[in-house]
């Protein structure tokens, strides 16, 4: 090797090793961390192309972060409480026009909305507190997963305009208003939208666990609350309201959207479930000692095969009564009555409308929501 060839190879070597990262290959994903190389996650989230990851190491951050024109895009904090997302007001990430943002390990608080987005968007492992609504989605879709929501001021998750969602295995307390709430928007006649609620814990809200709201135009929206344990909430456990009328109350409202409402636990709410309408289910519930009543429809035909704790069994539309039972680990009554509780309907026709309990292979055919812990004590807090 000639002098000449020697330098050309030194000087190559040298240019390689001073690369920035933004120089890599095109289609190469690659992973922007802040404040590292980085100093806030918007800059980040500018710099960052298709297939990336921003990694954001503990602290504090105070910047609103907004997300446009974006695909797969992945933003992880270092852990749930380790990253504090609090801007003082507005939004923390608005996010829209967008395919496959994920969100997972931090905190968002301090905020008007923390998440207002009309994007796809999938949250997992991500603690919202202290802000208005806690997500607050215009359309899109939204898939949130393994989350806490507390002490919003106003809904904790709000689903507008044309959004599908499935809501699981989270944690939703002490909204000022609702834990979900659910705008029946008009949407086009081509939008087959369907919202799943399941596995969740909606507790202690002040207005509603979950409510509903009706708009003048019938959709194509399907609606799935299946095994949700929804307790001590302020007014309904579940509700649908006439009119575009989102103020809590006891009264009936009715929607005539598909609602599939099977194996949840309704406890110590004022009304348990207060839902009426043309195209619902309620099926496999169990009820338990809500305070004003633990149902109430226009509709009462369209709810079988449940139990009301320490009144009667309604099966099949037929009342009988009987004494305490083995609500689960969290409710204990006596075994006499272990057998019935244990006969869960696997679905359900009502006027030619099929309903399909939610089966998964971990899940008997039973009655009432998933054992949320395993636990032989109860323990529905997670953050005591």
């Amino acid at each position: 090797m000639n002098i000449r060839e020697s330098t050309l190879i030194l000087v190559s070597i040298a240019a390689l090793a001073g690369c920035d990262q933004r120089d890599a290959p095109p289609n190469k994903a690659q992973v922007l961390l802040v404040p590292e190389d980085y100093r806030t996650i918007q800059q980040a989230v500018d710099a960052a192309r298709s297939g990336d990851e921003i990694h954001i190491g503990p602290g504090i951050y105070s910047d609103r972060v907004t997300i446009s024109d974006k695909e797969d895009l992945t933003i992880t904090g270092s852990s749930a409480e380790s990253v504090i997302i609090s801007t003082g007001d507005d939004y923390a990430f608005s996010i829209y026009n967008s395919e496959a943002i994920r969100l997972s390990s931090m905190s968002i608080t301090n905020a008007d909305d923390g998440i207002t987005s009309d994007a796809e968007l999938f949250i997992n492992n991500v603690l919202v507190y202290h802000t208005v609504d806690g997500i607050d989605m215009e359309g899109g879709s939204l898939t949130v997963t393994e989350s806490h929501f507390f002490d919003n001021y106003d809904d904790a998750i709000d689903l507008d305009e044309s959004t599908s969602a499935l809501i699981e295995h989270n944690f939703i307390s002490r909204s000022i208003d609702d834990g979900i709430e659910i705008r029946l928007h008009p949407t086009s006649e081509n939008d087959d939208l369907i919202i799943e609620i399941r596995n969740n814990v909606i507790y202690e809200n002040s207005g509603d666990g979950i409510q509903i709201i009706d708009y003048e135009v019938n959709t194509n929206r399907q609606i799935l609350v299946r095994r949700n344990l929804i307790l001590s909430n302020g007014y309904n456990g579940l509700s649908t309201k006439d009119f575009e009328n989102s103020i809590p109350d006891l009264n009936h409202g009715s929607i005539e959207e598909y609602l599939n409402i099977s194996n949840n636990t309704f406890a110590l709410n004022q009304i348990g479930n207060n839902v009426s309408g043309g195209r619902f289910g309620s099926f496999n519930n169990v009820y338990y000692r809500n305070h004003v009543t633990d149902f109430q429809s226009e509709n009462p035909e369209r709810f079988m095969n449940s139990i009301i704790y320490n009144q009667f069994i309604q099966d099949n539309n037929s009342f009988r009564e009987d004494g305490r039972f083995l609500l689960n680990s969290c409710f204990q009554g006596t075994i006499n009555t272990q057998q019935i509780f244990e006969m869960g309907l696997r679905n359900v026709v009502i006027s030619d409308i099929s309903y399909q309990a939610l089966q998964l292979e971990k899940y008997p055919l039973d009655l009432g929501h998933i054992d949320i812990t395993g636990r032989e004590k109860c323990h529905v807090y997670p953050f005591e």
